[in-house]
């Protein structure tokens, strides 16, 4: 696992931030260069998520609601639930492991189906369904559409899974 810079102290943390943790915003206490007092903090990256500036250190705003929340560092990543990353209400938030984190995604961008779990054969000219559980791929089943392909995935991704399953949104 990549390993995360350590976050700054909580009391540094009160003293710049004012934590709204139902609506997920750090709140600037004071004013400082462009940064306005009462205002919401963060710059949103290429991908959605929000970082901020912390005594000259860059850091991910989620990644200090949730030490602001909980009162010490995550300890492994932290995981949006609902896979949205820029909401980061604290009941989104929650500690995972690279493993975990990764079951919780978004479908892959490239998938012609559009579904987690289903592939079209060519060969069976049918709906194949499958899912990865540590690194080994697990045939699931042929069916006539993508729903029902992805429909056995979901099904096997949440007993596998558990509360990691991203079926819970899809």
């Amino acid at each position: 696992m990549a390993k995360t810079i350590s976050l700054p102290t909580l009391e540094r943390l009160h003293e710049l931030f004012i934590l709204d943790a139902n609506a997920g915003v750090l709140i600037a206490r004071t004013t400082k260069g462009k940064k306005v007092a009462g205002a919401i903090v963060g710059t949103p990256t290429a991908e959605g998520r929000l970082i901020c500036r912390v005594d000259y250190k860059i850091y991910y705003v989620h990644r200090l609601i949730y030490k602001m929340s909980y009162g010490f560092d995550p300890p492994n990543l932290v995981d949006h639930r609902n896979r949205k990353v820029n909401v980061n209400c604290v009941t989104n938030l929650r500690d995972a492991n690279t493993v975990q984190n990764g079951r919780n995604r978004n479908v892959n961008k490239n998938t012609k189906s559009g579904l987690k779990g289903a592939h079209w054969s060519t060969g069976e000219q049918k709906w194949r369904s499958s899912i990865k559980v540590n690194g080994k791929s697990y045939h699931l089943g042929w069916f006539n559409t993508k729903e029902e392909a992805h429909a056995a995935y979901v099904s096997a991704a949440n007993e596998r899974f558990g509360e990691f399953s991203s079926s819970a949104f899809n």
